[in-house]
This record gives C-alpha cells, sequence and structure tokens, in this order.
C-alpha cells in the first residue's frame, strides 16, 4: 500500500507579513496540518472524517514561543507566535481543506482547560463562524461547536484536496 507523500505550500501570515510552509499529510480519514518556520513546527491541526458529511478538527495548537538556538539565540529574543495570525492561518486551511472534500459541517470541541489557559479561545472560534451545537462533545465538560459548510464538491466524489487521497 502506497503511503500518500506530504503535499507542502508557502503560507504568508497577514497579520506579521511572515512566511511559513504549510504541510498536509493524509492518511485514509483523517489529516494533520503543521506549521513550519524553516524546520521548526509552530503549529499543527488534527482532523478526521466523522461521516460523510461531518468533519472533526480534534486539535489545534500554536506553540507560544520558540527559542532560537546557538549563536542566534544571544542576538534574537524568542519569537512569540500565539496571538500573531497562525492560528487562523491554520484553522482557515482546515475549513479550506474540508469545503474542498465536499463536508458539510465541521466540529470543534473546546476543553474546560483550553478556556481556562485562553479566555478568548470560544469567542475566537466564533469569529470564524462557529456556534455551539447540539451534538454531545466527546468528554463531559466539554463544548462542541460547529460550523456549517458552503461548497460546491460532490459528497459522493469525498478526497482531500490538498493529496487528492480518495478515503
Amino acid at each position: 500500500m502506497d503511503v500518500p507523500q506530504p503535499v507542502e505550500s508557502v503560507v504568508r501570515n497577514q497579520k506579521t507579513g511572515q512566511k511559513a510552509h504549510l504541510r498536509v499529510s493524509n492518511a485514509g480519514f483523517a489529516a494533520v496540518f503543521e506549521l513550519l518556520i524553516g524546520k521548526r513546527r509552530i503549529g499543527y491541526a488534527n482532523c478526521a472524517a466523522l461521516s460523510d458529511m461531518d468533519y472533526m478538527l480534534s486539535d489545534l495548537m500554536i506553540e507560544e514561543q520558540h527559542q532560537p538556538q546557538g549563536f542566534l539565540r544571544m542576538l534574537r529574543k524568542p519569537l512569540k507566535h500565539r496571538r500573531n495570525g497562525w492560528g487562523t492561518l491554520l484553522l482557515e486551511a482546515v475549513i479550506d481543506e474540508a469545503q474542498a472534500c465536499g463536508f458539510r459541517r465541521i466540529y470543534a470541541e473546546v476543553t474546560p482547560t483550553g478556556l481556562q489557559e485562553n479566555p478568548a479561545l470560544l469567542a475566537w472560534y466564533e469569529k470564524h463562524g462557529f456556534r455551539r451545537s447540539k451534538r454531545a462533545a466527546s468528554q463531559p465538560g466539554w463544548l462542541c461547536l460547529e460550523r456549517r459548510l458552503n461548497n460546491a464538491a460532490s459528497p459522493d466524489k469525498r478526497k482531500f484536496a490538498a493529496g487528492n487521497h480518495i478515503y
């Protein structure tokens, strides 16, 4: 069985103007999105198909900061990644992929710990079109959020657009 190769593209952060690589790896019904600056991963998102119509964003994380190594450590301050538009860029890539695959809804779950560490998290998801869902969250105390997608992709041609892999 052939293992699909990750698909990479260069993306630009609209807030900072900085470039990064977006790597999308697909395996069957799941996908991993990674943001890299140079060879260092600064963020990721894990997703999976729940059904022919539903897509789940199970995890989205942006690293707090990146400490330059070696000689550069003496010359530069740590690079802050959170609250600089990288999460939005990653979330938009996930939404675009779900739409291109023909999914009708995308779900995300927010944990109590996530809300405690980042009180603005719920408002951030709402800003990107997510609303509280009637769907039960996978764990007690978690919030399930939902965003309806507008897409023209045919649900009978289920493919990951970036890798074009049928699942």
